[in-house]
């Protein structure tokens, strides 16, 4: 959501322009000031400002800010003895319209918060107050200004610490989850998404920036095994796109699915009005909606649906529910409700007076609305009304509206509500001085409030952010969040040095907030590997990737469904440390214990039980198994262990589909190499039984195994290896629709690689005027700074240029050209680009190029994508190997990339002899201080599985030698990235799908990174 970008277009309506000639920049009076015990107050007056200086971050050199001095002088224990002591920052602008940035900063300069809100609301910057003597710097940035002055006030806040109970500790078994991840070309670019939940089609719908995605279950679809059978529910879902055509740009995306009906309405917001449509079908038509209701704000769209209060005046929809739509606009915020189904909206009312409520200090910016399927009340979650977190109500649908307090809150970003159908409120939020989840309970509408409860108590949580909740029954809620346990400063700020992880966590109660089971979804792949998560708007870097909130719902048997963005994909899972700031879209999905639905708990044939472990579901096996001459290599899905943990596998295999199955292994984990294959049998089939100490599964489902014609991918000619292929008919029109992504390496060119961008073909013979096709990389070269090469066609003819980028928000990315590059194009949509090999920082033999992402644009280099392809990666392989004939050459090839230690490859040696001649022996160094060599016995490759026991990068290398008795001149090469095991769960989590599913979807197989099935 663009936070601030809505105050700097008004801002700018005020902004004095004048010369800067014979000004000098005001100084803070006070210049200077110590906050302690004794003087627990400090205050200073900013201005008078006659220069605007609109620009983001903290004061640069040139601008006209003043600065003062705080020496903060404490005991050195203060920070133990009061824990929740937090310093206050509040600046007041005197003239109301005046717009100034506040920053806090530590002695050496590094940003520690920042407050950039829009005029009239003031400015607050809340930070624990430590202990000791410490040195700070206040800077006042007028943004807009038109000569006036603001006052800022510092306060030392102890507040009284009252003898706590020990929080209950929840009983019974904790909700599991499966945890899916977006598949290449789906749902990337999916910062802030919401979803829906339709109960008659049993589809989830998720909307990843201008693109509405349908997501299909297994148990929804007709899709069978080789056998016959269904495919178990641990397999991964069917993410589909379901493109709205009058999506063409957005500030905010958001949608939300009606229960009664399951129509679903889509909005995007664009400045002051949005683009509103409704689909009746889960995305396969959609119907256009009213364009914006008349008063919309411009920012934190939300919609909402639900029943009509008793208390409602007017004519309601036959169909029994309403629909709302809200928003902010700079220091107000609005509702307005539709009482045909969406169709159409009246006028917005403000939620509340900017004036008297709060005290006149309220920020406008607000969470998702939401109905009370009990009554019909509504509300709205503030995150600051005077210095605590509020809701505003209406129990009249929207008519009227009023304001209540959160006690013992402090401020902190948009909260969370969820309401259950006995109408308990659930109050899920954020403290911004101690960065701890909690939850807040009410049965009276919001009148008083009960049970505050931490969520992290017990998982050592130093921040959380987007916190989202949902409620079933009255007893029963959920709220999700992303957390780090690294307290180090910077965790939400703009400077994008927090070395932290973050990872993604579901808070579950079944006694009416009085104790929660909270459960890490992921806690071997992070949602944000270091950077840290930035809160402050628009004045954020790269590491806005996640925009704002998430969205948590609950199907009709009240399983939690969580859907968030994911910022850690490709080799960050493995090295979190380079983050990718992507925001690829994840679904998780609860898989067992108790629902949100009472009446489902211990029901027969599920998993929903409340407290005896029972067997594990069905592992679900994966069309990424291979098999060749020697071996089988099989990966599958981790299912829901029942409650107790999975402690091996048994592995079985026939020579028909019908049986019978013959035991030949185990494993602990969720692949395995079957080494006793016999190349004269065409076909085998696998199936997995799962166990834990209760006892075994049911059979997963049975996949097919022939042995693997393995084919070499040439990339001496254009265009070289497809690296990254994607679906057609989902661009929009054929200019626009990416088909593939590859990269050559061609003799005549050895300092560059040939990258071919095609798309469908271009009706007009090239590009049309305007369009846009950038290959983006975040974080390339490790230094915080994403790069891109495109070909613009902005101008009469196209260009080819490289340079860096910056995600803004939502899918708006603003471009800086450095450089041209050589290219071609062709009318069938081929479109070639000549990339230096220093563009990548250089490439040696076997090393891997991730990260590419395609995206397809037209409007301008702004706009918002048409389609999008990747990310893949690709593995150098060299020009050696395009030379003359007779040159012998080595290729291996790896199962997978990356994982954690203790990690199993199947490294696959193989090459190319000298003409008449075959392969005989080989040497293989795996990286890791081992090695290995052998005969190939007459075949044309070997298989090795190796097992990597420590974290590192490790390049493996091999050579080959022939009938001849020449050794290959050119190796063959792999890069294997291995990370620590991570954090044990305390809970189980069940197994992961999409892009990285299984066990890191292990294969590529036996023909991996350098070689392609035919």
């Amino acid at each position: 959501m663009l936070k601030v970008t809505p105050s700097r277009a008004l801002a700018s309506l005020v902004l004095l322009v004048c010369s800067a000639a014979g000004l000098v920049a005001q100084a803070a009076d006070p210049a200077s000031g110590t906050l302690s015990l004794d003087t627990p107050a400090l205050s200073f007056t900013s201005g008078p400002s006659l220069v605007s200086d609109p620009v983001s971050g903290p004061c640069p050199a040139s601008a006209q800010c003043d600065r003062f001095d705080l020496t903060v002088d404490l005991p050195a224990d203060f920070a133990t003895t009061n824990p929740s002591a937090t310093i206050r920052i509040l600046l007041t602008a005197q003239i109301p319209a005046e717009d100034y940035d506040l920053y806090l900063l530590s002695e050496d300069g590094g940003e520690i918060g920042s407050s950039g809100n829009a005029p009239p609301s003031s400015e607050t910057i809340i930070t624990p107050a430590g202990g000791g003597s410490v040195n700070y710097r206040v800077e006042v940035l007028p943004y807009a200004v038109t000569g006036g002055t603001a006052d800022v006030t510092i306060t030392l806040d102890i507040p009284v610490e009252e003898e706590q109970p020990d929080q209950p500790v929840a009983t019974g078994l904790p909700p599991r989850f499966y945890y899916n991840q977006s598949p290449n070309g789906v749902a990337n670019g999916a910062g802030e998404p919401t979803i829906g939940f339709n109960p008659n089609t049993g589809r989830v719908m998720f909307i990843a920036g201008l693109e509405p995605v349908q997501i299909n279950f297994v148990e929804n679809l007709d899709t069978v095994d080789v056998a016959g059978n269904p495919l178990p529910p641990s397999c991964e879902p069917v993410w589909e796109s379901r493109p709205y055509t009058g999506n063409v740009n957005t500030l905010d995306p958001i949608l939300e699915t009606e229960q009664s009906t399951g129509r679903t309405f889509q909005s995007q917001l664009s400045g002051a009005n949005s683009v509103f449509s409704i689909t009746d079908d889960d995305g396969d038509t959609w119907i256009p909606g009213q364009v914006g209701p008349p008063n919309g704000g411009a920012d934190h769209q939300t919609v909402g649906s639900g029943p009509y209060s008793p208390d409602f005046v007017g004519v309601p929809n036959p169909d029994g529910y309403a629909v709302y739509y809200c928003s902010q606009s700079v220091a107000a915020a609005f509702c307005a409700r539709s009482d045909d189904g969406g169709v159409t909206f009246g006028a917005g009312v403000p939620m509340f007076n900017p004036a008297l409520d709060c005290g006149g200090s309220i920020g406008a910016l607000h969470g998702h609305v939401q109905v009370s399927p009990d009554d019909g009340t509504v509300y709205v979650p503030f995150g600051d009304c005077g210095g605590e977190q509020a809701v505003a109500v209406s129990e009249d649908s929207g008519t009227t509206w009023s304001v209540k307090t959160v006690p013992e809150t402090l401020p902190g970003d948009d909260p969370g509500v969820g309401v259950g159908a006995d109408g308990t409120l659930y109050f899920c939020y954020v403290n911004d001085s101690d960065g701890q989840p909690r939850m807040a309970v009410s049965d009276d509408k919001g009148d008083t409030f009960i049970s505050y409860r931490n969520l992290a108590a017990g998982h050592d949580i130093a921040n959380a952010v987007f916190p989202t909740a949902v409620a079933g029954d009255g007893d029963r809620a959920a709220c999700a969040w992303l957390g780090t346990d690294d307290d180090s400063p910077g965790a939400t700020a703009s400077g994008g040095d927090f070395p932290g992880f973050w990872y993604p966590y579901v808070s579950v109660t079944y006694d009416r907030g009085n104790s929660f089971h909270t459960v890490n979804l992921s806690p071997t792949d992070p949602v944000q590997g270091a950077g840290g998560i930035c809160l402050a708007g628009t004045t954020c870097g790269n590491n806005r990737n996640l925009l704002d909130f998430n969205d948590i719902q609950i199907d009709d048997q009240g399983r939690v469904l969580f859907g968030h963005s994911d910022g850690c994909i490709g080799t960050c899972v493995a090295n979190p440390a380079r983050n990718t700031f992507s925001d690829n879209g994840v679904l998780a999905r609860q898989s067992g214990g108790r629902t949100l639905f009472a009446a489902f708990d211990d029901q027969l044939g599920t998993l929903y039980n409340s407290t005896a472990p029972s067997t594990p579901a069905a592992a679900c096996l994966l069309d990424s198994s291979v098999r060749d001459t020697t071996q089988a290599a099989l990966a599958w899905n981790k299912p829901d262990d029942g409650g107790a943990a999975i402690t091996s596998y048994d592995i079985y295999r026939a020579e028909d589909v019908t049986g019978p199955y013959a035991l030949v292994g185990s494993s602990d984990r969720e692949t395995y190499t079957d080494p006793t294959v016999d190349p004269a049998i065409t076909n085998y089939y696998y199936r997995v039984v799962a166990n834990n100490n209760v006892g075994a599964a049911a059979e997963s489902n049975t996949i097919e195994l022939p042995v693997e014609e393995i084919v070499e991918v040439d990339t001496c000619t254009l265009p070289g290896d497809r690296f990254i292929l994607d679906a057609l008919g989902d661009g929009g029109a054929p200019d626009t629709d990416i088909e593939y992504i590859a990269v050559a390496e061609l003799p005549d060119s050895p300092d560059f690689l040939s990258v071919t961008y095609k798309v469908d073909s271009f009706t007009a013979g090239q590009p049309p005027a305007s369009s846009f096709y950038p290959l983006l990389f975040q974080n390339l070269l490790g230094d915080g700074v994403d790069r891109y090469f495109a070909v613009n066609a902005a101008a009469a003819l196209p260009q080819f240029e490289f340079g860096t980028y910056v995600n803004q928000a939502a899918g708006v990315l603003t471009f800086t050209v450095e450089g041209d590059l050589e290219g071609a194009i062709s009318a069938d949509g081929t479109m070639v680009m000549q990339v230096p090999r220093s563009f990548f920082g250089g490439t040696e033999v076997g090393e891997a190029i991730t990260g590419f992402d395609a995206r397809a644009r037209v409007g301008s280099s702004t706009a918002t994508s048409r389609d999008t392809a990747g990310p893949g990666g690709y593995v150098v392989r060299g020009t050696a190997l395009c030379t003359a004939s007779g040159l012998i050459r080595a290729t291996l090839n790896a199962s997978t990339n990356a994982g954690n230690a203790p990690l199993d490859v199947v490294l696959t040696v193989s090459g190319t002899p000298t003409d008449g001649e075959a392969l005989d022996s080989y040497t293989l160094d795996f990286g890791d201080g081992q090695s290995t060599s052998g005969s190939f016995g007459g075949q044309s490759s070997v298989a090795i599985s190796h097992t990597y026991t420590a974290a590192g990068n490790y390049r493996a290398v091999s050579q080959v030698i022939d009938t001849s008795g020449a050794q290959s001149s050119e190796p063959g090469a792999a890069v294997i990235e291995v990370s620590d095991a991570g954090v044990t769960p305390t809970e189980p989590v069940a197994g992961k799908g999409g892009a990285l599913g299984g066990a890191w979807l292990l294969l590529a197989g036996l023909a991996a990174l350098l070689r392609r099935r035919r």
